[in-house]
């Protein structure tokens, strides 16, 4: 269903950007490509009042490209990603921690593979510098050998940021942006009635646009 919606909206996006005329002979179109670090777990909360299982806060490392159609301060656009959480094992819940054991959750490290549709607008801006909050909102996939993968059903994510944009020369631009993100995956038949998976991401995006 997910991937059915952002498609359709994508399509819309693009004829969008098709019939579009320029504005004061400043090309609407941004393309851009970035990396980021942040600090990212994942929590499985095994039910309500079950505790929970989680992994190490480790770094999460993360790669993209993004497509937006910015004619003016509001900007629209889609989004592919790849990161990687930089764990393999997930920490069982205890009372106590000697208790506690470790199981293996991938290979080496969990994988994701994202796309998304994001929104912004310069709430600032003084012709070289701009201040924009972003929010993304999609999908991803997972490889993953927690041994509840089976049960996955419904992978979203959404995603706040504060995008600080420099303009250089050229059309092109340098791009700084904090970010939280939450990954939420739901299960097909709760083992316990409020069973979920989330991984969250707090961290720094550092990347170029170029306007065309």
């Amino acid at each position: 269903m997910i991937k059915c919606t952002a498609t359709l909206l994508l399509i819309i996006l693009l004829n969008t950007v098709a019939t579009a005329q320029p504005s004061g002979g400043s090309g609407n179109v941004e393309l851009g490509l970035a990396t980021g670090i942040a600090s990212g777990w994942w929590i499985y909360t095994l039910g309500t009042g079950a505790g929970i299982d989680r992994t190490d806060n480790v770094p999460k490392i993360s790669f993209e490209g993004v497509f937006v159609f910015k004619p003016h301060r509001f900007g629209i656009g889609a989004g592919l990603g790849y990161s990687f959480l930089t764990d393999n094992t997930m920490e069982t819940f205890e009372d106590t921690r000697a208790q506690r054991q470790k199981y293996s959750i991938a290979n080496k490290v969990v994988q994701f593979w994202t796309y998304y549709l994001l929104a912004e607008y310069d709430v600032y801006s003084d012709g070289r510098y701009s201040l924009s909050p972003q929010l993304k909102a999609g999908g991803f996939g997972i490889d993953t050998t927690h041994p509840q993968k089976a049960n996955f059903k419904t992978q979203f994510l959404t995603e706040l940021s504060a995008l600080n944009k420099i303009d250089l020369s050229g059309g092109l631009s340098l791009t700084l942006r904090p970010f939280y993100q939450v990954m939420m995956i739901s299960t097909k038949e709760d083992l316990l009635p409020g069973e979920k998976h989330r991984i969250f991401s707090l961290g720094l995006s550092f990347g170029v646009r170029y306007n065309i």
